[in-house]
């Protein structure tokens, strides 16, 4: 700040009790959180995982049935689209990273 109270630029003023409180630009309230109350309820379980779940489909089921997911949107020939499905699972089924994010949401005590 100069001698007649501008603010230089570049520079951040520390925040004072007045400026910390107000509300940000284009919110007419402050953002509050109310600790107090646990979530209702989670979303249902579908697709793949309720089928994993339920027993009817092994983990290998479970991947083909994401990767057939991931690539249904797609507008390739057959042949492209069998290389990524080919590639998709094969890293499903082979990286650690994966596997662990497969291992975790197939957990049978999150149901």
């Amino acid at each position: 700040m100069d001698s007649i109270g501008r603010v230089r630029a570049g520079t951040v003023q520390p925040a004072t009790p007045e400026t910390a409180a107000a509300p940000k630009p284009g919110s007419s309230t402050p953002f509050q959180v109310d600790k107090t109350e646990a979530p209702t309820s989670t979303a249902p379980v579908s697709g793949p995982l309720a089928a994993f779940r339920a027993g009817t489909l092994d983990r290998k089921g479970f991947i083909e049935a994401h990767v057939d997911q991931a690539t249904a949107h797609l507008t390739l020939s057959p042949e492209a689209k069998e290389r990524i499905r080919a590639d998709l699972q094969e890293r499903c089924e082979n990286d650690p990273t994966l596997l662990g994010l497969i291992e975790h949401a197939t957990r049978t005590d999150q149901g």
